[in-house]
């Protein structure tokens, strides 16, 4: 009976030990993933990247679907430049349960479609930006960069929309007035060109990419050039 008995009880004190243990590392985890988050941010700010990693790291290894923990790995991920990195680390948080982290659901809206913008894929940015102007109407930078990613591809007419649709919302903020000026003039379609062949290689298929080449093709009067790229 003895040699039935003694087994047990170190079993049972093993499974009491790892419990004691597992809820101690939790406490510390709960405890400590604030400051963690808070000096990530901070080496952010900084402009340090690596430091940002190093101090989410051990975060993310117990908790790999910290939303937080997720948001600031992918921002210094897209600091560094590594944006395919970033936007995967980007929807991990969006997977995770972000929407209880105030203030994460329209940083990382925007985050993401930079993100996207940055990586050249420009459909899915583009969607991504407008998905973030209805919710967030006000946010400058968002409807800075659709309105620029559109004057680049000589839509001016929908960047002027876009911000003149700011205007209304802010009838008093003249700070738009200047980007209405630059959209105001058309980009020299050379150039256009040469931008977007670049992009269509990396990337090719874009509808918005092939619409803008066409369009700078049959503004420089090769008809051929832009009807080669429509039909593509």
């Amino acid at each position: 009976m003895k040699l039935v008995v003694r087994p047990l009880r170190c079993a049972t004190a093993a499974v009491l030990f790892f419990a004691v243990g597992y809820g101690l590392m939790a406490a510390y985890v709960h405890v400590n993933a604030h400051r963690t988050v808070l000096a990530a941010d901070q080496a952010l700010r900084n402009g340090d990247a690596t430091a940002a990693r190093e101090e989410i790291a051990w975060l993310l290894w117990f908790k790999p679907n910290h939303a937080r923990g997720l948001y600031l790995q992918a921002m210094s991920q897209q600091m560094d430049g590594n944006y395919p990195a970033a936007i995967e680390s980007f929807e991990k948080s969006l997977a995770a349960d972000y929407q209880k982290d105030a203030g994460l659901p329209q940083q990382l809206s925007i985050a993401m479609a930079v993100a996207l913008l940055r990586d050249h894929q420009l459909d899915r940015a583009e969607i991504a930006l407008r998905e973030h102007l209805n919710q967030y109407p006000l946010t400058d930078i968002a409807r800075d960069e659709l309105a620029e990613l559109y004057h680049s591809q000589l839509r001016n007419d929908t960047a002027r929309e876009l911000l003149e649709e700011r205007w209304r919302l802010l009838p008093h903020d003249l700070s738009v007035l200047p980007d209405l000026l630059v959209i105001a003039e058309a980009r020299n379609a050379n150039e256009v060109v040469a931008h977007y062949e670049e992009i269509n290689r990396k990337r090719p298929g874009q509808t918005s990419v092939v619409l803008a080449l066409g369009s700078a093709c049959w503004q420089m009067g090769e008809t051929e050039g832009g009807r080669r790229f429509l039909e593509e």
